[in-house]
């Protein structure tokens, strides 16, 4: 197992933070995000409870997710635009 890191948010791809990501699919996203959740999965479950690498993983979690709440509030306001849109082009 890789020595762990001095900084709870090290396995967290820099990439995740990138102004781009709202532009992602979903498909595109999971694939993204495939590595820190399975470098999070292993720390949690081959390390001691309570460990740095087990709160780590938690960290991680928690960012992930509060990323998916993000981008899919972001992607209902897309779409309730696209159907507006498409209402007023139809006349409705």
């Amino acid at each position: 197992m890789p020595p762990a890191s001095s900084s709870p948010w090290d396995p967290i791809p820099h990439r995740l933070f990138n102004s781009q990501v709202s532009s992602m699919s979903i498909d595109t996203r999971c694939r993204e995000q495939q590595s820190a959740a399975d470098r999070m999965f292993m720390d949690f479950k081959y390390t001691k409870p309570g460990s740095k690498d087990q709160i780590r993983a938690l960290m991680t979690l928690s960012f992930l997710v509060s990323m998916w709440s993000d981008f899919l509030e972001k992607e209902k306001n897309r779409m309730d635009s696209v159907l507006a849109l498409e209402g007023l082009a139809s006349g409705h």
